[in-house]
């Protein structure tokens, strides 16, 4: 299993935000371009979504990013899922194919663009969450750190998603979960390795924050009604890669983005890769077919502009970056 780290130009009609503002950290009028598909999802938050970084040579452009639709993707159920759980995981993916994303899913025992797993135990002693999923974006660039358009050329090209079986109660004694709460899980994280990042400020989607809503969404579906998540349907609705942001990176950060990219079109890397947490997104490249990590950027930092870019190589970076600079060069 992959573990790597892991604008205003108007009025916004009120249907696509409702009562409360956008979380995201950008402005939505820039999907103005795509009114028209997005007023069939009355409701949505998409612009709650944490956007995906490109870098180039003197910023940052922050993109949304999904599956190329239409799409059967192939996933990878877990190996240790019991009839039970399997059928739960199963109806979980059976509803999402029938929301109207234009996707549908096929299990697999060999490779697969999604992979879900259950934790190998529960977390002891404290709350956690009843899934964690990364969701990788990639994308090809004819010169490194390339200025993009209106869009970056990416979609997503896997996704892992990790289960739990149980949450600990207020003691730290495991609690396994029902049917309905490991289906309401999966529907969620199901939602994140579909390319929405981040969580919906508000209640009339799966990917709430809150634990009840997810459960109460999960319950009524379980017991036969449509599911049709707003926020999700939004984000089909949009072309991905497409540009929601720009940030402009301070001097000495662009000149560290310089220097990688006359590395990286010296060298036989392909990429790049992002990904997008909670705090912070990565991006690397992979050299033949092991990921380079290169850089860390902060969320905050960089989505929302409160200071310059947090600039971190990974240690293997740093060795690549030395080794392609030569004898006693300096690595940014």
């Amino acid at each position: 299993m992959r573990r790597l780290w892991v604008l205003a130009l108007g009025v916004i009609p009120a249907a696509w935000l409702g009562c409360q503002g956008p979380a995201g950290g950008w402005d939505p009028q820039h999907l103005a371009p795509h009114a028209a598909a997005l007023e069939a999802w009355p409701g949505q938050r998409l612009a709650d979504a944490r956007p995906y970084p490109a870098l180039f040579r003197t910023g940052v452009a922050l993109f949304l990013c999904r599956w190329a639709t239409p799409a059967t993707l192939r996933v990878s159920l877990p190996p240790d899922a019991d009839a039970g759980e399997r059928r739960v995981l199963e109806r979980a993916l059976a509803a999402w194919e029938a929301s109207g994303l234009g996707l549908r899913f096929t299990p697999t025992d060999g490779p697969a663009e999604l992979e879900i797993r259950f934790a190998a135990e529960p977390e002891d002693g404290r709350a956690v969450r009843s899934g964690d999923t990364v969701a990788d974006c990639g994308w090809e660039t004819g010169s490194a750190l390339q200025e993009p358009g209106e869009r970056v050329p990416a979609e997503l090209r896997f996704a892992s998603i990790v289960l739990q079986r149980a949450n600990p109660d207020t003691l730290g004694r495991p609690v396994p979960l029902s049917d309905v709460e490991l289906f309401g899980a999966a529907l969620h994280e199901i939602g994140h390795a579909l390319g929405f990042q981040g969580h919906v400020a508000g209640r009339r989607s799966v990917m709430t924050r809150e634990v009840d809503q997810v459960r109460r969404t999960a319950r009524r579906v379980w017991s036969g009604d449509a599911f049709r998540d707003p926020s999700l349907g939004a984000l089909y609705a949009v072309p991905s890669g497409w540009v929601v942001g720009r940030r402009t990176l301070d001097p000495a950060s662009a000149g560290r983005a310089l220097a990688l990219a006359e590395r990286l079109e010296a060298a036989d890397v392909r990429g790049p890769f992002a990904r997008v947490g909670d705090r912070s997104a990565r991006l690397w490249w992979a050299e033949g077919e092991r990921p380079l990590a290169l850089v860390a950027l902060d969320w905050d930092a960089v989505v929302r502009g409160l200071r310059p870019l947090h600039w971190v190589p990974s240690t293997r970076a740093r060795e690549w970056l030395l080794r392609e600079a030569g004898e006693g060069g300096v690595a940014p």
